[in-house]
C-alpha cells in the first residue's frame, strides 16, 4: 500500500466573522478556526497539503499579510508554524517530494516559497484565478505568498496522483479548489475537504460558505465530498471546523 500515515498539524488560528464560515448568516459575530497543514508519507516519499501560515507574520504581520488580513491571525506562535513542526520530525523542506495546494488563499500558502525542491501540485484554473482574481475576491491571494517559480504540475480536474492518493476536484470556494482523498492501511479512508467545506454548520444547514468564489458550485462540492464520504464509509475532516481538535489528533500523533 502506498500511503504508510498521515500527520495533521496545528498551524495556528484565525478569528473570523461567523458570516464567512456560514452564508448569510452569524454576521457580528467571532468565531475562530483553525489553521492545518497535513503531511502523508508514502512508499514513494512524502506529500504536504498545504503550508499553513507565513512564519515572516511572526515578526513583520503587516509586511506579511497586511492589514485586513493581519486583523484575522488570532493566534499563530513560533512552535506552529509548519517549519518548525517538520524540524522536529527531522524533516527538511527537500525531503518533501510533492506539495499539494488545494488553493491559494494565505492560510494554504504560507510556507510554499521553502519547498524549492518540491513537485507542485494545483489545479490549472486556481493558477490561472489567482494570477488575476475578480476584484470582490482578491484579498486572500498575497503576492508575496504565490511563488510561480517552482515546479508546478497543473491539473484539470480529478487526479490518482499514486496509488490511494487521489485530488477531488472541487470549486466553488475558489475556481480552482481541490480535496485529498487518502487510504490509510488502519485508519482507512481519509478526506481533508479544506475550504470545500468550511465547517460542520455548513452541512447540517446546506449553505455554503459566505467567502466563497460561486456559491451555487460550492453546495455541489460539499455534497459530493458528503455523498463520497458516504459510500466509502470515509472520515471527513473539515479543517477550518472550530471543533476540529476535539475530533482528530494532532502531530505527533500518526494515523496508520
Amino acid at each position: 500500500m502506498s500511503v504508510k500515515g498521515l500527520y495533521l498539524f496545528h498551524c495556528g488560528e484565525l478569528e473570523l466573522d461567523k458570516s464567512i464560515t456560514t452564508f448569510r448568516t452569524g454576521m457580528g459575530e467571532k468565531v475562530r478556526v483553525p489553521v492545518l497543514a497535513a503531511l502523508v508519507e508514502t512508499s514513494n516519499g512524502f506529500i504536504l497539503f498545504d503550508s499553513g501560515l507565513h512564519p515572516q507574520g511572526l515578526e513583520d504581520p503587516l509586511g506579511t499579510w497586511g492589514d485586513h488580513i493581519g486583523s484575522l491571525i488570532h493566534r499563530f506562535e513560533p512552535q506552529q508554524v509548519l517549519l518548525k513542526q517538520l524540524s522536529d520530525m527531522g524533516l527538511d523542506p527537500k525531503d518533501i517530494r510533492t506539495v499539494i495546494n488545494s488553493h491559494l488563499h494565505y492560510d494554504h500558502t504560507g510556507c510554499n516559497t521553502w519547498f524549492k525542491k518540491s513537485r507542485f501540485i494545483l489545479q490549472r484554473a486556481e493558477f490561472r484565478y489567482a494570477l488575476s482574481p475578480d476584484p470582490f475576491a482578491a484579498g486572500p491571494y498575497l503576492d508575496n505568498h504565490l511563488d510561480m517559480t517552482c515546479d508546478m504540475h497543473l491539473l484539470d480536474g480529478d487526479h490518482l496522483l499514486e496509488k490511494d492518493v487521489y485530488l477531488m476536484f472541487t470549486p466553488g470556494h475558489t475556481p480552482g479548489h481541490q480535496s485529498l482523498v487518502l487510504r490509510l492501511p488502519e485508519t482507512g479512508t481519509v478526506i481533508l475537504a479544506a475550504d470545500a467545506i468550511f465547517c460542520q454548520e455548513n452541512i447540517d444547514k446546506q449553505i455554503p460558505s459566505g467567502n466563497c468564489w460561486n456559491a451555487a458550485l460550492a453546495v455541489q462540492s460539499m455534497q459530493r465530498l458528503v455523498e463520497f464520504s458516504r459510500f466509502e464509509g470515509a472520515r471527513l475532516i473539515i479543517t477550518h471546523e472550530p471543533n476540529l481538535w476535539d475530533t482528530i489528533k494532532p502531530y505527533p500523533y500518526c494515523y496508520r
